[in-house]
């Protein structure tokens, strides 16, 4: 039940401890701050907002903190007759208008980044793993008389993976619209489609119901796309709440003829079939080298992943199907730690998978080493594919980071005293 989960202040009392000091901070320096835009901040200590939202509700049912609203957005504050400061507000104001205007401007250049770096990604891997990769609007245009466009799409070893892109403040969890969104474009037909949502961050109750109930992933992307040139007051405002660590701020990305594209123009060039060839794959990929590593390598392990994954549903007899299912506990282990000896690799593979499909993994010892040795070859099959390299006795995911952001209990590590 809701009411036996203990408060923040008993469950994790040291970070209930650091968001409360933190939070006492801003409203001592201004009289009023965002409140939502407080927790984005926190993330970047660790705090997710599945435990700031309940500790900012306790201090204020303790009343060591105050909410307002003001233009219709929630602050706290030092007391209820708190006034505004403009220093503050105008800030908060060109967040809020990138965010949520109408102009969908947030959106459209998270796509644009997106398809970037699906893009370079393509160009990097073996036949037979990225097939094609669609641009905003493809979906419809490939599969008329089913739901909206989608933001994408992907065809990765002969599955059909359509794409929904969220760029926005809200961490996604259990229940969230952009979910019930990606739902309706899950589809068991002919063909079937497994939806991907990349997101800047999600809970594991999220990523469940995608993975169970869609045969899909999420990617957690860590970040909020936006395009300085285009928003030149946005830096200033990022800076001033202390937001940073949460937005990847990019020039126009530049194609290889010297095309500059921004979130609007992408959209334009993608719903205009005249005009579409000056953005195919081979021609964006260059701009990649204007994204994050950090960014390209997490979509890199989502492509990986999905990868991994589709060899399960195509394995065609018993074996293949429990060394695809031990190949993927292997391949998150890889994905996590990097850099592990392949006996053991394969040891640790082989528990985790008993432990997770114990209904399907054989229990003697026979048939034990059957499934190593058919989830070695497939192991080989990813170093052939430039998914996976080897380094003497050690293998390792090429240039990838897992796309499953780690939501450990909270941990406030790595802040100075400065922001606190």
């Amino acid at each position: 039940m809701r009411d036996q989960i203990p408060v923040p202040s008993l469950r994790l009392p040291r970070i209930y401890k650091y968001v409360k000091q933190t939070a006492k901070n801003r409203v001592q320096t201004y009289p009023i701050w965002p409140a939502n835009l407080f927790q984005l901040e926190l993330e970047g200590a660790g705090v997710y907002q599945d435990f700031s939202g309940p500790a900012l509700l306790e201090l204020e049912e303790r009343g060591e903190l105050e909410k307002i609203t003001y233009g219709g957005l929630p602050y706290m504050a030092s007391s209820d007759t708190a006034r505004p400061d403009s220093a503050i507000l105008e800030p908060t104001g060109v967040v809020y208008d990138f965010l949520t205007g109408e102009d969908d401007a947030s959106g459209y250049i998270a796509e644009l980044a997106l398809y970037v770096a699906l893009s370079k990604i393509e160009g990097e891997l073996s036949d037979g793993v990225i097939d094609d990769i669609g641009p905003t609007g493809s979906y419809y245009r490939r599969f008329r008389g089913l739901p909206n466009p989608v933001d994408g799409l992907l065809e990765i070893n002969g599955e059909l993976f359509p794409i929904e892109v969220y760029n926005g403040l809200d961490y996604i969890n259990e229940s969230h619209s952009k979910l019930d969104q990606v739902a309706n474009y899950s589809s068991d037909g002919d063909p079937a489609l497994n939806p991907i949502l990349v997101t800047r961050l999600s809970g594991k109750k999220a990523k469940d119901r995608v993975r169970k109930q869609m045969n899909g992933t999420i990617i957690d992307t860590r970040r909020i796309f936006a395009c300085e040139p285009v928003r030149p007051n946005l830096e200033d405002a990022v800076n001033a709440l202390n937001l940073q660590g949460q937005f990847e701020l990019i020039p126009w990305l530049t194609t290889e003829e010297g095309l500059g594209l921004e979130g609007r123009r992408y959209h334009e060039l993608a719903e205009n079939r005249e005009h579409f060839e000056k953005i195919v794959p081979s021609r964006v990929a260059a701009a990649a080298e204007d994204l994050s590593n950090d960014y390209i390598e997490r979509v890199r392990g989502g492509v990986y992943l999905l990868y991994v994954n589709t060899l399960y549903r195509q394995a065609p007899e018993r074996l293949g199907r429990q060394a695809s299912l031990m190949l993927q506990s292997c391949f998150h282990k890889l994905m996590r730690n990097p850099g592990v000896d392949r006996a053991s690799l394969l040891d640790i593979g082989w528990e985790d998978a008993r432990e997770r499909y114990n209904r399907i993994m054989p229990a003697d010892d026979r048939r034990q080493r059957d499934v190593q040795d058919r989830t070695r070859s497939l192991l080989e099959n990813l170093r052939d594919k430039n998914i996976v390299y080897r380094d003497g006795d050690s293998l390792y995911a090429r240039k990838a980071k897992h796309p499953h952001a780690s939501l450990d209990p909270p941990t406030a590590q790595g802040v100075t005293e400065r922001t606190i």
